[in-house]
């Protein structure tokens, strides 16, 4: 096995909102990340465009 490869060490669930649970895992790496279809519930009860939240995401990592 690649000693490289990053894995899920952890999964917790965080309650936003009495009405919003989303999951949250911790990597191998230490980077903790939000599952996709947890991050579109917690844009859509915010009222978030989430297809607009990855476009600004995408423009940031490519340095625009």
């Amino acid at each position: 096995m690649n000693g490289n490869l990053t894995t899920v060490v952890a999964e917790s669930e965080i309650t936003l909102a009495p009405d919003l649970t989303i999951k949250v895992l911790l990597l191998s790496d230490g980077n903790r990340i939000i599952p996709e279809d947890d991050m579109q519930r917690a844009c859509e009860w915010i009222g978030a465009d989430w297809s607009s939240l990855q476009a600004m995401t995408q423009t940031t990592l490519k340095g625009g």
